[in-house]
């Protein structure tokens, strides 16, 4: 089972135990790899008055998707 203090590697998924009186389900296995971080700060800003830019410098809103700069430092959002 893959937490988020999990190591590199790749982790096995099970999917079982659905029910439902209408279906029938195929469950198919996969597999979560787990990469080291890049160089970007995985974190959320909590601050209403900071102001986030795109990569290309243009100001966006709080609901952007993406990598965004805000206060100098690389953010994903």
């Amino acid at each position: 089972e893959a937490t988020s203090r999990s190591t590199t590697g790749d982790y096995p998924i099970v999917v079982a135990g659905g029910q439902a009186a209408n279906y029938d389900f195929l469950y198919v296995e996969g597999v979560l790899t787990v990469t080291e971080p890049d160089a970007i700060d995985m974190v959320r800003s909590k601050d209403e008055d900071e102001v986030f830019y795109n990569l290309q410098g243009v100001r966006v809103g709080r609901n952007y998707k993406g990598i965004v700069v805000v206060k100098g430092k690389k953010i994903r959002r």
